[in-house]
């Protein structure tokens, strides 16, 4: 892998009370059924530490990196 390389992250999604379905409406995310209202599209946060999607570190979150 190069710097250059981009790396896509698997977003975390976080129900709230106040959320909805715009994430999914409005930005196209895929997401989980329920009140939506946040998404962590890229975070290392011990509450929502993303994982790396594809390529050679797959499978490991965003903090391992």
């Amino acid at each position: 892998m190069h710097m250059s390389d981009l790396i896509k992250l698997t977003p975390i999604f976080h129900e709230k009370i106040w959320g909805g379905r715009q994430l999914e409406t409005v930005f196209g995310y895929d997401i989980p059924e329920g009140p939506i209202g946040e998404c962590w599209a890229i975070s290392a946060h011990p509450n929502g530490d993303c994982q790396i999607a594809e390529g050679p570190y797959a499978g490991h979150t965003l903090s391992w990196l």
